[in-house]
């Protein structure tokens, strides 16, 4: 693929998805789904016509093959191209996912296990990962698509053939109009029902019945775009959520928060994601540690990267650090209990 062919297919892709049906409005920043686009595999990798007999599932190729043909990354690379200029998907920065992967240690043969596509979703904040394949076959090229609810665990698909002396621009651009249009018209299956506060809170409520509520204290220092917030979004959700189960929170920065049976302390970050017209996405990160005061033992810890989009920085920011701190107060308080209980026996 030519580097011609490439900067030619960013100019047109403003106007590919458009013709979907997408319309942009303020109400956008309650819809848009965050993406993550992982590199497409090259099942052939020699730049020549492909063996039949290899199937999808032949497990993953040496490290020699990969770097005989990069055709998957280039299939990656225009598909960032194509969606982006979609209204309601968020994308995750190459670079983010390539150190998430690392990371985590996944190779391509088990990137999108249940397991893994959960973990990249906590971690960089995608709702939605694409993975997939191209491959030879004879006279034909293919462009297989996977689109995978990283909550749900749900999979889609979107695939395109054509003959190999067309190349793979006519098939990028059809599989992007495919998960585009996947992705809006079958979100209710792909992405998990929204839950409300009261929701979760009371999910939580009901995992935790019974238990004694010991004291907390909560410390959670934040950094939104650079600059140290005053009001941490953060500390100031996860406080609302364990007073709301009956929990007795004590201020940190006092001797009696000191005496706290179980101190929770973390970080929270907010940086700008991406600008599009009047909406302003951030990404946000929340990393917490609950700790029990007397033994200083670690009854649980959990991280969570979340993506929102507003009018302004600021209210973004804050509201993508207070969903994260939402969803680990989810996992980490009844871990949490279930921990403390095992101790006091």
């Amino acid at each position: 693929m030519k580097r011609s062919h490439i900067y030619c297919l960013i100019l047109l892709c403003s106007g590919i998805l458009s013709k979907i049906g997408f319309s942009q409005s303020e109400s956008e920043a309650s819809t848009t789904v965050p993406v993550a686009i992982l590199r497409f595999q090259d099942l052939d990798g020699q730049g020549k016509s492909a063996n039949p007999a290899r199937r999808i599932d032949d497990g993953p190729r040496s490290k020699e093959d990969e770097n005989k043909s990069d055709l998957g990354q280039k299939v990656s690379t225009m598909l960032f191209a194509e969606l982006a200029a979609s209204p309601t998907l968020v994308l995750v920065e190459r670079e983010e996912i390539d150190k998430v992967i690392d990371e985590l240690e996944l190779s391509l043969s088990r990137i999108i296990d249940p397991a893994s596509a959960n973990q990249i979703g906590r971690m960089t904040g995608a709702k939605v990962l694409i993975s997939g394949s191209v491959m030879r076959v004879e006279s034909s090229l293919y462009v297989i698509a996977k689109i995978i609810g990283t909550e749900t665990t749900r999979v889609l698909g979107a695939s395109a053939k054509g003959p190999i002396e067309d190349g793979i621009t006519p098939l990028v651009e059809k599989v992007a109009k495919d998960i585009a249009i996947a992705i809006e018209q079958r979100s209710q299956s792909l992405l998990p029902k929204v839950k409300s506060e009261a929701e979760r809170i009371e999910l939580i409520r009901t995992k935790i019945a019974g238990m004694e509520r010991p004291t907390v204290s909560i410390k959670v220092s934040e950094l939104h775009f650079s600059r140290r917030a005053i009001d941490p979004a953060a500390e100031t959700e996860l406080s609302l959520i364990f007073k709301e189960l009956g929990f007795t929170v004590l201020d940190s920065a006092t001797e009696e928060g000191k005496k706290a049976d179980v101190e929770l302390t973390g970080e929270g970050m907010a940086e700008f994601a991406i600008r599009r017209k009047n909406l302003v996405s951030v990404k946000a990160r929340v990393e917490i540690k609950a700790t029990d005061k007397r033994s200083k033992q670690v009854l649980a810890a959990d991280r969570q990267s979340t993506m929102a989009v507003d009018l302004t920085e600021i209210i973004a920011g804050k509201s993508a650090l207070q969903q994260a701190a939402l969803e680990i107060a989810e996992r980490i308080i009844p871990k949490m209990m279930e921990a403390k209980k095992k101790l006091t026996k």
